[in-house]
């Protein structure tokens, strides 16, 4: 197993980054924290439940199509995302 991936930002070309193995280690941490603290998940599950809810809402048009929720579980992820870094 590598623990390498490739990635491109912008216009640069592609570059491979080593993730080492903590980021694997983090993951797997935070994986064994939600599995064992049902508190903990539902936390989680919240938090990711409102980044959607809320895209839900400011994305104002009456009715949503397929393309639209589409869009919006994009915007939401990125909503999250954005508040899990910052």
């Amino acid at each position: 197993m590598t623990n390498n991936i490739r990635f491109q930002r912008g216009g640069d070309p592609l570059k491979t980054m080593d993730l080492g193995v903590t980021i694997e280690r983090s993951i797997q941490k935070l994986g064994s924290e939600l599995k064992e603290d049902p508190e903990y998940f539902h936390v989680w599950q919240a938090n990711i439940a409102m980044a959607f809810f809320d895209e839900y809402q400011r994305f104002n048009k009456k009715y949503k199509n397929r393309g639209d929720l589409h869009k919006i579980s994009n915007e939401a992820a990125k909503n999250f995302l954005n508040l899990l870094i910052k």
